[in-house]
């Protein structure tokens, strides 16, 4: 099988609604429900129900970028999908990290103390 990489965009690419199909995948959603939960961002609405303009604020791309692309990870390796090179294109490099596999469940990280 050919060698593939995940590139993740930056800034600039995000639409209003673009996590809506990710989020009817239940491990998905429970996944946003975590995060937003520990981050107090609501991460479901700026995926779900942002508009442009309110998705244009750094504070607000940059989360539901970091989100899509872990959430996107999970799903392509779970169809056996698993990537030789990550590369991201914001601020918080969480997705390419989580990618290659250097981000547990918060279940593994309580467990060794995190």
């Amino acid at each position: 099988m050919p060698k593939v990489a995940f590139l993740f965009p930056g800034q600039g690419s995000q639409t209003p609604g673009m996590g809506a199909e990710l989020l009817t995948d239940p491990e998905i959603t429970e996944l946003c429900e975590r995060c937003s939960n520990g981050s107090g961002v609501d991460l479901r609405h700026l995926l779900i129900g942002a508009d442009d303009d309110e998705l244009r604020l750094t504070q607000n791309a940059q989360p539901a970028l970091c989100f899509m692309g872990v959430a996107l990870t999970i799903l392509l390796n779970r169809r056996g999908i698993e990537p030789a090179a990550i590369g991201v294109h914001f601020e918080d490099n969480g997705a390419g990290a989580a990618g290659l596999g250097r981000l547990k469940p918060a279940s593994e990280e309580h467990q060794q103390g995190w």
